[in-house]
C-alpha cells in the first residue's frame, strides 16, 4: 500500500512539474507590426527600455502570466528606419496625450501551449481591456493581441495626422491601416 501511494505522489509531482517552465526574463521584447497599403504589408517594430514584471518566472504559463505588469513609452518605438520613426513621431506621437504605456494580464487561462488573457492596457491616458491570446513553441512564449489606432485609446486625431501626412500616405501606397498587432515575447529555458 505505500509503494501504491507513493507512486501516486512521485507521479503526481514529476507531472506537474512535465508542465512547468521557465522563462529568462531578460530576454523580454515588446512589440509591434503596423499594416500599410491595400495588400496589408507588415511593417514591424520595438518599443526599446519596455520594462517587464512576471508574477514568476517559473510554474505553469498561466501561473506566470497572470498579474504581468509592463510599462513603457511608445516615443521608444524602434522600426530601425530614421525615416520612419521621425515621421511616427511628427504625426503620430506628437498628438498623442500622453505616449507612456501602462498594462498588465489578468484571466489568463489556457494550458502550457495555448490559451487566452485580457490585456488591461493604458495608453493615451485611456484605459481598455484587449483580448490577448498566448501560445508557446520554438523556445518561446508570445502574447499577441490588436488594438485600433484610430478609435482605440482616443487616438484619432493622431491617426489622422499620420495617415492623411503627403509623405506618409505616399510611402504607404494612400492606405494606412488602423489594426496593429501588439506583443511580447520572452524565452523559455
Amino acid at each position: 500500500m505505500k509503494k501504491i501511494f507513493s507512486s501516486i505522489i512521485a507521479t503526481a509531482i514529476l507531472g506537474s512539474s512535465a508542465y512547468a517552465i521557465t522563462i529568462d526574463e531578460a530576454s523580454v521584447k515588446a512589440h509591434f507590426v503596423g499594416f500599410k497599403m491595400t495588400k496589408k504589408l507588415g511593417v514591424p517594430g520595438v518599443i526599446d527600455d519596455a520594462k517587464f514584471e512576471f508574477s514568476k518566472t517559473s510554474g505553469s504559463v498561466v501561473d506566470i502570466l497572470n498579474g504581468t505588469k509592463a510599462s513603457m513609452d511608445f516615443a521608444n518605438e524602434n522600426t530601425k528606419d530614421k525615416i520612419r520613426e521621425n515621421n511616427i513621431h511628427r504625426t503620430y506621437i506628437a498628438n498623442l496625450k500622453n505616449s507612456k504605456i501602462e498594462a498588465s494580464l489578468k484571466d489568463v487561462k489556457g494550458d502550457e501551449t495555448s490559451g487566452n488573457a485580457i490585456g488591461v492596457i493604458t495608453f493615451n491616458d485611456i484605459t481598455k481591456e484587449i483580448p490577448m491570446t498566448y501560445s508557446v513553441a520554438d523556445g518561446k512564449l508570445v502574447v499577441k493581441g490588436v488594438i485600433n489606432m484610430n478609435t482605440d485609446f482616443n487616438t484619432t486625431e493622431a491617426f489622422t495626422a499620420l495617415s492623411t501626412d503627403k509623405q506618409i500616405s505616399a510611402l504607404h501606397g494612400k492606405k494606412t491601416h488602423e489594426e496593429v498587432e501588439i506583443y511580447f515575447d520572452v524565452d523559455v529555458k
